[in-house]
């Protein structure tokens, strides 16, 4: 390989992302769910094209990682733009570009994301990212502002939460009692706002085990 392409290069083995990407996605095989590839973990095309052949998703948070999965091939209904720092340029782009799903990080972006969908006359699902003990996402108080004020956010269809709580994280307890927060935090502003929440973007941050 080296004399056919140089160095350095990396290498990369087919067969363990497709089974790694199988085992992973065939665990929700009986539930509606779409698995996605985070691209600024790797955003080597022909990883990505890998994924997309494999029929998942992706999840960018910057305009170079739009362009970068468009390239690809992925399917926009297949995208979903999170991404901390997205601007009113960002969120343009992806709109033209007919992302599947936005995440809004904070009420501001939430206001950035109506502003544009209002511009276009149009409709734009939403996830509301719930802060979990880091400097990201919005505070309880946040989502219930949102949801107390869809006046404000009419072009906005709220369609879950988003909620990522770190990463190498070994202990499975911590999962089951994330899951039984949400599933209860669903509950609750299904009885206090009547929403009925449909999907979850969850981030467990299963641990991946580097040197075995």
């Amino acid at each position: 390989i080296a004399e056919a392409v140089g160095t350095p290069f990396y290498a990369y083995s087919h067969k363990t992302l497709v089974r790694h990407f199988r085992v992973f996605d065939g665990a929700f095989k009986d539930l509606p769910h779409l698995t996605c590839f985070a691209v600024k973990a790797n955003s080597n095309l022909a990883i990505l094209r890998l994924f997309v052949e494999e029929g998942g998703g992706v999840d960018i948070v910057s305009g170079g990682e739009l362009y970068r999965a468009l390239q690809a091939g992925v399917d926009p209904r297949k995208i979903v733009y999170s991404g901390v720092y997205k601007g009113a340029g960002d969120i343009a782009d992806a709109v033209e570009m007919q992302a599947g799903i936005y995440t809004a990080e904070s009420i501001h972006q939430a206001e950035l994301l109506q502003m544009e969908a209002a511009k276009r006359d149009t409709v734009l699902p939403v996830l509301l990212r719930l802060n979990a003990g880091s400097q990201f996402g919005m505070s309880r108080e946040d989502l219930y502002y949102i949801f107390s004020n869809m006046d404000q956010f009419r072009n906005l269809q709220i369609e879950g939460i988003h909620f990522f709580a770190g990463t190498q994280r070994k202990k499975i307890a911590q999962q089951e009692k994330e899951l039984q927060m949400l599933k209860e935090l669903f509950e609750q502003i299904h009885i206090q706002y009547g929403f009925v929440l449909k999907k979850l973007e969850y981030g467990p941050g299963l641990p991946v085990p580097y040197f075995t």
